[in-house]
């Protein structure tokens, strides 16, 4: 099998980091609802901000709840959406999904408006009386078909906030996972696949490694979920063209597109994104850095073929002269900031410069999959930051 490089993008605007509490966690929902994965259409990420932002200042709590009152479609949406995030938005019936009480998990509230909304006649937590849809204004397949992805990523993200989460004793047990299962393949089914659809599907398939042979009701019936299953097999295949299309690219000048400094692994996603060596060092192999502080401990080592005239292994008394390793003197490979990163090195100094860094999955049970986090707001520092602390929890 071959491994699949799982992109996700971070584009978090300064100026709009923390405007409103969970305003991050509310884009990042709308992303995985909203947009098909397919699709390059949708917003950029400072303007998916900034359009989240003009809703919850045109469309604060009280007009959002009237907009419920009137079963306003998007009006509804909206609200159980920022009731999702927790972002601004709080339930007043205090009562929880299937008699969950843990402080946090989905509240009902939220869950029975998106199932009203989907315009599905059986979803799981609704009984719809004679088969009759409740009519919602403005309603459109559009609309839809995004609360049908709203309720699937409400019931994959209950099933993690459980004491038995990620087992299967919780899948059979708990019906949140064979939820989020189902409706996920009716979006797979409607030509909808947004990125919650994509990872659903993908934390199933490690079942697979998890429990192998494993067969029980709940295994056969999320196997038994085609459409789900035939979109996600296209995704990894999409996937894995456009990884082999990359590294072809990038093994034709490595130099480019891959950080010289020694175990920095951020890389360019264009050629423009990284800064050249300024030297008289070849130009084909002259090499490109991510940030100032690499092309610095780079300089170790790098002084000897960027400036002429200098001894091919120059290790003396010192001399004065800095150009020359002194006795004791060591290339330091190591990063300061991979545990504890300052405020000031979260935002990039050159905004725009698209990178990125892949990291290994840490399950032993997702072995083929390769988490990219890709930005153009980001700096090469909290690259590093997220790549230390993803195998931090391996670890642990």
């Amino acid at each position: 099998m071959t491994k699949v490089i799982h992109e996700v993008v971070v584009n978090i605007p300064p100026e709009y980091y923390r405007a409103y509490p969970n305003l991050e966690r509310l884009v990042i929902l709308k992303e995985e609802v909203f947009y098909d994965h397919r699709s390059r259409s949708y917003l950029s990420g400072k303007h998916l901000y900034q359009e989240t932002i003009r809703w919850i200042e045109e469309y604060p709590y009280e007009r959002l709840k009237r907009g419920v009152e009137l079963k306003d479609g998007p009006l509804m949406l909206e609200y159980c959406l920022r009731g999702l995030a927790q972002c601004e938005v709080g339930s007043s019936s205090g009562s929880t999904i299937r008699g969950v009480f843990d402080k946090g998990l989905v509240h009902k509230e939220f869950l029975d408006m998106l199932e009203t909304l989907t315009g599905v006649k059986d979803m799981p937590s609704i009984v719809r009386e004679g088969g009759q849809v409740p009519h919602i204004n403005k309603s459109t397949p559009l609309l839809r078909l995004r609360a049908l992805a709203a309720c699937a990523w409400a019931y994959f993200d209950t099933h993690f906030k459980l004491p038995d989460a990620g087992s299967m004793y919780g899948i059979v047990t708990n019906s949140f996972m064979q939820n989020s299962a189902f409706l996920a393949n009716i979006c797979a089914r409607d030509d909808w696949q947004p990125r919650i659809v994509i990872r659903i599907a993908n934390w199933l398939r490690s079942l697979d490694y998890r429990y192998p042979g494993l067969r029980n009701e709940a295994t056969q019936a999320i196997s038994a979920m085609k459409y789900l299953w035939s979109a996600y097999d296209a995704y990894s295949k999409r996937r894995i063209a456009a990884h082999v299309k990359e590294f072809l690219k990038v093994q034709a000048a490595e130099n480019v597109y891959i950080c010289a400094a020694h175990d920095c692994d951020v890389q360019a996603m264009h050629k423009d994104a990284f800064r050249a060596c300024t030297g008289n060092c070849p130009p084909e192999t002259k090499p490109h850095y991510c940030s100032k502080l690499c092309q610095q401990k780079h300089w170790f080592v790098h002084r000897y073929v960027c400036k002429k005239g200098i001894p091919a292994d120059p290790v003396g008394v010192d001399d004065g002269d800095p150009d020359w390793v002194d006795v004791g003197e060591r290339y330091d490979t190591s990063y300061p900031e991979d545990v504890i990163l300052a405020t000031s090195q979260v935002w990039s100094s050159r905004p725009g410069a698209d990178i990125c860094i892949d990291v290994q999955h840490h399950s032993p049970y997702r072995p083929m999959d390769i988490i990219r986090i890709r930005t153009t707001t980001l700096s090469p520092a909290f690259l590093r930051y997220f790549r230390w602390y993803w195998k931090l929890e391996e670890n642990h």
